[in-house]
């Protein structure tokens, strides 16, 4: 039979700051992350038409907490790895909020096999950093004033995504009867299309794996 449902739930979470932007001391230093503490609320839309076509909406909107961390600064363009001025800083900083949507259309080839495309659009406000330090020069003796507030307005930044993945699920035929496992692999790729700040665009592989139990009672093993 056709049919229409939507679900919708929504969350509150806090996030903690365990990666890390690039090394101050290093020139080609690349970073794992932002490396900043923050709230995020999100809601996670799914619409059924059918049975076998569900789209997922997922709107995210998150509030960076400050922090204080070395930061590599210097005085020509911000993040120029050739910039001979550039020097770590004790920076306090709080990066801007960001808002992300994601939309993910999906198709259910089978029992088992589903196929989905993605797009999501990015985008963080700019923020704040407060630091400053000064620096002679051995040579010429003429000192350096370095300032972390230039890296305020190169902070906001807007980015694209559009990819693809493949999902095999056991979970549709656990409920039925036919296996005893309920289990979720899942294999995505995605690439930047679009991203603003002289960023370089980029591209993603990603796996992942689900396992389904039940933690108490006699209902469905998920």
């Amino acid at each position: 039979p056709h049919r229409r449902e939507a679900f919708l739930q929504h969350c509150a979470l806090g996030r903690l700051g365990t990666g890390g932007p690039p090394r101050p001391n290093s020139q080609f230093g690349v970073g794992t992350d932002e490396g900043t503490p923050g709230i995020e609320v999100g809601s996670f839309w799914d619409v059924v038409m059918g049975r076998h076509f569900w789209t997922s909406v997922v709107g995210r909107y998150e509030h960076h907490l400050s922090d204080t961390r070395d930061i590599r600064v210097g005085t020509g363009t911000p993040g120029d790895p050739f910039d001979a001025t550039a020097a770590p800083v004790a920076t306090t900083r709080e990066l801007g909020d960001l808002m992300s949507v994601e939309v993910t259309p999906r198709f259910v080839l089978g029992e088992y096999l589903s196929i989905g495309a993605q797009y999501q659009y990015i985008h963080e406000r700019p923020g704040t950093f407060t630091g400053t330090r000064d620096i002679v020069e051995s040579e010429s003796g003429e000192t350096i004033h370095l300032d972390a507030s230039v890296l305020d307005a190169t902070s906001q930044f807007s980015e694209q995504w559009v990819g693809g993945g493949v999902v095999f699920s056991t979970v549709a035929a656990s409920r039925e009867g036919y296996g005893k496992y309920p289990v979720e692999i899942q294999l995505r790729y995605r690439r930047s299309v679009s991203l603003s700040g002289g960023r370089p665009s980029r591209g993603e592989w990603g796996v992942g794996l689900r396992i389904y139990h039940t933690l108490w009672g006699k209902g469905e093993a998920l």
